[in-house]
């Protein structure tokens, strides 16, 4: 079990306590809100993952318009449609 959460390259230290306490503030932000914080709590050290599918859309707009050069990860699982690598490849 992790008693507290250091985030490298950054000044944020996550204690339990700290952690309840940043969720429960983190419920009323937007989506986009939400976003910026973790940009800021890892200095912009972020990335994320996507399937690409319908759903993951809006999250790849909200999260690029925040930081566009944002790395986006995939797993390339062997299921996927053509139209998704195609999308992918772009």
């Amino acid at each position: 079990m992790v008693d507290a959460l250091t985030v490298s390259n950054s000044s944020s230290n996550f204690s339990p306590e700290r952690l309840k306490e940043e969720s429960l503030r983190l419920e009323s932000l937007t989506p986009e809100e939400r976003i910026k914080q973790a940009v800021s709590w890892f200095d912009g050290h972020v990335a994320m993952s996507s399937s690409f599918g319908a759903q993951s859309a809006v999250s790849l707009h909200m999260i690029t318009k925040i930081q566009p050069d944002i790395p986006v990860i995939l797993v390339d699982t062997g299921y996927l449609f053509a139209e998704t690598l195609s999308l992918i490849h772009i």
